[in-house]
């Protein structure tokens, strides 16, 4: 079984030593920053039509694992849009965002996104940075959509307010796709 990359201790001597809460931090910080200079550069590179489809293309491949991963890694119950929500919640935490849920059960949940991505496009920062296609839509919405087809019973995820349009938090709905027909 592949050994996954610890969380490695500071052995020194350096001259500085941040806590494992000041480490994760920062790295949450440097990981936006460079997502978004790197579609900065690909976009300014091979086109921003290009840059949004590689966005979007990239979290294509957790869809097949992340439900079944989440639960065993993290002890995840549920089903439906109960189960979804819990996963969606462990994955936005996990990249740093804070994750509001109301009305979670197997038919319907509700989550409102505080994004650090979405932040960052709040801020006005990477304006010249033309991904929000590739992020927020494929990247984001249409991919939570992709991952609520693996759950049983099979859920839909609809965004209801975005970032990008300067919500204070992206606010998803999650329905059993029985619930709201085909």
């Amino acid at each position: 079984m592949a050994q996954r990359f610890p969380v490695l201790e500071l052995e020194g001597p350096g001259s500085v030593a941040l806590s494992l809460e000041e480490r994760y931090a920062t790295l949450e910080n440097v990981f936006v920053h460079q997502f978004f200079q790197l579609y900065r550069i690909l976009g300014e590179r091979l086109g921003w039509e290009t840059a949004n489809e590689i966005a979007g293309e990239v979290p294509e491949s957790s869809i097949a694992l992340i439900v079944d991963g989440y639960a065993r890694k993290f002890g995840l119950e549920g089903q439906g849009a109960e189960l979804l929500s819990k996963v969606l919640q462990a994955e936005f935490q996990a990249e740093g965002a804070d994750v509001r849920v109301s009305g979670e059960c197997t038919e319907h949940a509700e989550l409102e996104v505080l994004c650090p991505f979405g932040a960052m496009l709040q801020s006005g920062r990477y304006a010249d940075v033309k991904i929000e296609d590739g992020l927020c839509d494929r990247g984001c919405a249409v991919w939570m959509d992709r991952v609520g087809a693996t759950v049983e019973p099979p859920v839909r995820a609809e965004r209801l307010a975005w970032m990008g349009d300067g919500a204070s938090r992206c606010h998803y709905r999650l329905t059993a796709a029985a619930a709201d027909g085909p």
